[in-house]
């Protein structure tokens, strides 16, 4: 056969075959109650292995390196779990934003195609900014945001931005800037690269800015419609 037997051990050399196994299965002398198992090469089952606990070597139990689903009733507790890089999106809402200065309005809640920001003067300057709630260690990749010109001139214009505040001191920086402007009638996307900054909501707070500066006729005015944000995260996040 390809086993000895060593007192309380088995040590098995070769691959057995049906009929040792067989033989081994209805003996007691070699099957009985504590005996431990060394095996100098890989076992194959067709059917379950039923067992108290798996050692691997590193920890009871514990089972690494499997590429398939692990189903458990029981609660799991992980020293850290790695997801890979994930991309996710942050939607800037217009109902984020709140007025910081000048003669800013939302108009048109309720109608989608209506719904927008903009500035309600000929001769002045308005601003409107969006806290930003993103995972810790987020990895910003871009930022885009819509906007409508109602007019064909370039005097109507806006600039959207992205900017973190230091908690220590209220430094500003700003982490990325688009120009809102056209030349003819319609719906613009600008996007702004974000360079791979990493978000730190342990040091830094973030916000969006939207400005809006206006020299033509009300209807010829810069419409904000909204923004998007594209991050990548490897952290477990929402």
């Amino acid at each position: 056969m390809g086993y000895e037997n060593y007192s309380e051990h088995f040590v098995y050399k070769q691959l057995l075959t049906y009929q040792e196994l067989n033989q081994l299965g209805s003996n007691d002398e070699y099957f009985k109650s504590g005996a431990s198992v060394s095996v100098g090469g890989a076992w194959t089952f067709g059917g379950e292995i039923n067992c108290p606990t798996i050692n691997t070597g590193h920890g009871a139990v514990e089972c690494y390196g499997m590429n398939q689903d692990v189903k458990t009733t029981s609660d799991v507790t992980f020293a850290s779990v790695s997801l890979g890089s994930q991309t996710r999106y942050y939607t800037i809402d217009l109902s984020d934003f709140l007025r910081y200065f000048g003669d800013m309005k939302i108009s048109g809640a309720g109608n989608v195609s209506a719904y927008s920001w903009s500035l309600n003067s000929t001769t002045s300057e308005g601003r409107i900014f969006a806290p930003l709630h993103l995972p810790h260690n987020a990895e910003l990749s871009e930022a885009k945001f819509w906007w409508e010109n109602m007019g064909t001139s370039t005097a109507s214009w806006g600039t959207a931005c992205i900017e973190k505040y230091s908690m220590a001191n209220e430094f500003v920086t700003q982490i990325g800037l688009e120009v809102l402007c056209g030349t003819s009638e319609g719906t613009s996307c600008g996007t702004i690269s974000l360079a791979d900054h990493l978000i730190s909501n342990d040091t830094y707070k973030y916000v969006a800015y939207v400005n809006i500066s206006e020299n033509q006729p009300v209807s010829n005015h810069v419409r904000f419609l909204g923004g998007c944000i594209t991050y990548k995260i490897t952290d477990l996040a929402p």
